[in-house]
């Protein structure tokens, strides 16, 4: 289950129960926001202890795979999938990472579409080389 805290009116925010929540306040870093039907997410294959790069992320395609998978389970604790986001903003800390970037999230949503997509370079924290937001319109109860 995810902890939840209620915001201004009709937003909740979402934050993995594994998460440091120490850390993030001490980062200024906030979980997810669920307004309505918009889910507003990010991501980041970092350490939030060592502000370093996963080891896990050893190539720039893993690390936008352990980004999309953190982002698709902050997505399923707000009742959505990936096919829900509409838009995503991209981030590479050097344009030669865009092309490994975009190939591996392109295979990530096979067989289309891509969310829309805009892609910044940009300093990342730590060594990162890649960063995400996104935002999805998530199914509702009632339907819609």
């Amino acid at each position: 289950m995810a902890v939840e805290e209620q915001g201004s009116p009709g937003t909740t925010f979402l934050v993995a129960p594994t998460a440091d929540t120490d850390m993030m306040d001490k980062l200024g870093l906030g979980g997810a926001a669920l307004a309505g039907d918009r889910l507003f997410a990010g991501a980041m294959a970092i350490n939030l202890k060592t502000l370093a790069r996963l080891k896990e992320a050893k190539t720039v395609a893993d690390e936008t795979r352990i980004c999309l998978d953190s982002v698709k389970a902050t997505l399923e604790r707000g009742g959505g999938t990936l096919s829900d986001i509409a838009k995503m903003t991209c981030y590479a800390s050097d344009q030669e990472h865009i092309p490994e970037m975009w190939r591996t999230l392109n295979d990530i949503f096979a067989p289309g579409p891509c969310p829309k997509r805009i892609t910044l370079v940009a300093g990342i924290a730590g060594d990162c080389r890649v960063e995400f937001e996104i935002l999805a319109v998530v199914p509702q109860e009632d339907g819609r």
